[in-house]
């Protein structure tokens, strides 16, 4: 056999596993910890961003069946009116009050929780090379 571990290596190497193994459950739990409590600090942002879809909900209801309304008049009137300069200006109006009533609600994203890979100290080598 061409190398070998001397009694000194063997023991220095377990000595440095045994270390980066107690560094690496510190990680662990560090991250544990910060996952956890990422958990927590969300909860309030998506609870608000569901207060806010709420009250958008509401708005655009109230907004919707008011346009809903204009458009009936608006369609009630003349055809004549409605090629006019008052009823094209009416119709962009109502078009922007329609876009405006189909916004989107509002999005939080969840961010990802913290993975770290751990390196494994059993694959190190352990048996002399032959």
């Amino acid at each position: 056999m061409a190398f070998k571990l001397t009694k000194e290596q063997r023991e220095r190497i377990s000595e440095l596993v045994g270390a980066a193994e107690a560094k690496g459950e510190a990680l662990r739990q560090a991250v544990e910890e910060f996952n956890e409590k990422l958990e927590e600090l969300f909860a309030p942002l998506e609870q608000a961003a569901e207060a806010v879809n709420e009250a958008q909900s509401e708005l655009r209801s109230y907004v919707g069946d008011m346009v809903a309304q204009w458009h009936s008049e608006w369609d009630e009137r003349s055809e004549k009116w409605q090629e006019s300069e008052p009823g094209v200006g009416a119709s962009a109006w109502l078009e922007e009050w329609d876009a405006w009533a189909e916004q989107d609600d509002v999005s939080v994203e969840r961010p990802e929780p913290v993975e770290v890979d751990m390196p494994s100290f059993d694959e190190m080598p352990g048996s002399e090379p032959t």
